[in-house]
């Protein structure tokens, strides 16, 4: 009898460690899910910076500089079309062509300095053309694209790399490339243009919500099927005996 005893307190002791032990596997994966979701939510844009606050003409960008709202100030002297980009047109992603200057950016160093603005949609139109004097613009800076969308030629730019227009006017060139929010000359009058989205950054962790969300549903349906199955298998076993006895008689 007290054999017996033992073996179902040992049975429960394991019934018990086992649920229990899934039972926090699922409630590990709940808070995993909570913690994605919290740490995918877009991040609060940080006040705009002047350019030279964030990068430095001919270096990489640093983390602390990717999709940074950013305030430039300089001359176009040159214009391109870069075509087949994806880009946000009120709200929606559309592959389109987009209309990049060269500005000379405004600066105290001896070096002239440049960098990619993509200023609208399309081949803007030439009385909307970049003015010959200076403007001043709010833009997003992002890092430079690394993947070919269309050929690159004296016109169009393939992809969105200050690679592409080295050596132009002898420019020392900013690393990516700026998304103009808003335009505006000398006289502080609003450069008015079809723009695009300047999304800021979202990050990302490994996993997904739903994912984790599954796994919290298995863990806890294995606990569950732990504690049914020493009950599940002394029925059977009821079942067995009883079956057995029935065909002695």
């Amino acid at each position: 009898m007290s054999s017996n005893r033992a073996r179902l307190l040992s049975i429960a002791l394991l019934t018990l460690l086992v649920s229990g032990t899934f039972v926090e596997l699922g409630i590990w994966q709940f808070h995993r899910a909570q913690e994605v979701q919290r740490l995918n939510k877009p991040l609060k844009d940080l006040p705009a910076a002047e350019i030279h606050a964030l990068a430095q003409a001919g270096s990489n960008l640093t983390d602390v500089a990717i999709n940074r709202l950013v305030t430039v100030t300089g001359r176009y002297v040159k214009s391109y079309v870069a075509t087949y980009q994806e880009a946000l047109v009120n709200g929606k992603k559309e592959v389109i062509s987009l209309s990049v200057g060269l500005l000379q950016v405004k600066s105290s160093d001896s070096v002239p300095e440049g960098i990619l603005v993509v200023r609208g949609v399309g081949d803007i139109p030439a009385a909307d053309r970049p003015p010959d004097g200076e403007v001043s613009i709010l833009g997003r800076l992002y890092p430079r694209q690394t993947t070919d969308h269309s050929l690159t030629d004296a016109r169009n730019l393939g992809r969105l790399d200050p690679a592409l227009v080295a050596g132009v006017d002898g420019l020392n060139l900013f690393d990516g490339y700026v998304v103009t929010l808003s335009e505006k000359t000398a006289n502080g009058e609003a450069i008015s243009l079809p723009r695009i989205g300047a999304p800021g950054a979202k990050p990302t962790t490994p996993g997904f919500y739903w994912q984790h969300i599954s796994y919290v549903f298995i863990w806890w349906f294995m606990a569950l099927l732990v504690v049914i199955a020493p009950f599940y298998n002394a029925r059977l076993k009821r079942i067995s005996q009883q079956n057995s006895e029935s065909i002695e008689r």
